[in-house]
């Protein structure tokens, strides 16, 4: 299939005036004082960040939640002296990983009882947890060697307070992603790694061919994976999960893609900076076409934010295409990873060695 190019009003977005932060009723708030760690998550209302602390002579990166809608103080899910990695949130529920290498275990907080549930207690080395309405998936090996290797993939379902494993290969099973049930992750045979889908108890190889496959990513239409070459993971694949095919969108891509509902959002790297794309489904669309670097995009809508850098500075971009407006929303320097749902868009600021701060963009 070959890819289709709309070089119209899209392509020549950066030749209209970017227009600045100036509604009245939309202006950028620093919801933290302090270095964060890691990329914030946005859902719904509901935002959430790992802070970063140093007490008691030992690092701890206590979890914190926002509630958009309410105003109130952030609430602290955490309080043990220990390192919290991977989290996540869906719907009614947050889940991270506490503790380090095999006493790291699983846990879930329900935001609206908030009750914490501490869903393993093994000597497994649990990796890469991810939540989707209710339901967990994660990888986990027991012999220390990691999940590259000897990695098998388990799902938690909340309703029925069930953990099943869903694979046994004793080869490496990794970053396994789950939509409405469906769940895909990278699965290897004899050291080549292959997409892999598991669909009403049904495993299912997607990709079939040579190149080092990656990052794979589901919604209710397709699964996306980044596959390599000579070592680089350059080229975005998609499969519909419909039709069943396999379209090649893009190359030249040095990160996953952001996938929404709505189609999906990436950076191509032309060799001297990158520039934002996005696929709606049928059609790839240049959103830029300049000189600068841009990077990090994420889609909500008709909405793209991303990051860009000039002169040695990063600041946070607006796009909207149903109009075809471009908007700068910072003009301070470390901008970065922003993220964008229903209007509100969320990024890390401040950045230094430890992180940053939290910085929120919206309209009342």
């Amino acid at each position: 299939m070959t890819n289709k190019w709309l070089f119209g009003l899209c392509l020549f977005a950066f030749l209209y005036a970017v227009h600045p932060l100036s509604a009245a009723d939309c202006a950028i708030e620093q919801l933290t004082e302090g270095a964060t760690y890691g990329t914030p998550q946005l859902d719904n209302h509901w935002l959430m960040w790992s802070g970063y602390e140093e007490t008691q002579g030992a690092v701890i990166t206590p979890l914190w939640l926002y509630d958009l809608n309410a105003d109130d103080e952030a609430r602290r899910l955490t309080e043990e002296l220990t390192i919290h990695t991977f989290p996540q949130i869906s719907g009614n529920a947050v889940i991270w990983l506490s503790g380090e290498d095999l006493e790291r275990e699983l846990f879930l907080y329900e935001i609206d009882t908030a009750q914490t549930t501490q869903l393993t207690t093994n000597q497994l080395y649990e990796s890469d947890p991810q939540i989707h309405n209710g339901q967990v998936v994660w990888a986990a090996d027991e012999t220390g060697e990691g999940v590259l290797y000897t990695g098998e993939i388990f799902l938690y379902d909340h309703a029925a307070g069930t953990i099943t494993q869903i694979t046994d290969t004793n080869e490496g099973n990794f970053s396994p992603q789950i939509y409405n049930g469906r769940i895909v992750w990278v699965g290897t045979e004899m050291g080549q790694p292959y997409i892999m889908l598991y669909d009403g108890g049904i495993i299912t190889q997607i990709s079939d061919d040579a190149s080092i496959s990656s990052n794979p990513q589901i919604n209710d239409r397709w699964i996306v994976w980044m596959a390599e070459t000579d070592g680089n993971p350059d080229r975005i694949m998609l499969y519909d999960l419909e039709s069943r095919a396999i379209t090649q969108l893009g190359e030249g891509v040095r990160f996953p893609p952001d996938l929404s509902a709505e189609g999906m959002v990436w950076a191509t790297h032309d060799g001297d900076n990158r520039d934002i794309f996005w696929y709606d489904g049928d059609t790839i669309h240049p959103i830029t076409a300049d000189d600068e670097d841009d990077s990090a995009p994420s889609l909500s809508g008709d909405e793209i934010v991303w990051s860009r850098s000039v002169d040695g500075e990063t600041n946070i971009f607006h796009y909207q295409i149903s109009t075809a407006t471009l908007s700068q929303l910072t003009t301070t320097d470390y901008n970065y990873t922003p993220t964008i749902e229903d209007g509100n868009v969320v990024w890390t600021g401040n950045a230094d060695i430890h992180g940053g701060d939290i910085f929120l963009y919206r309209c009342r």
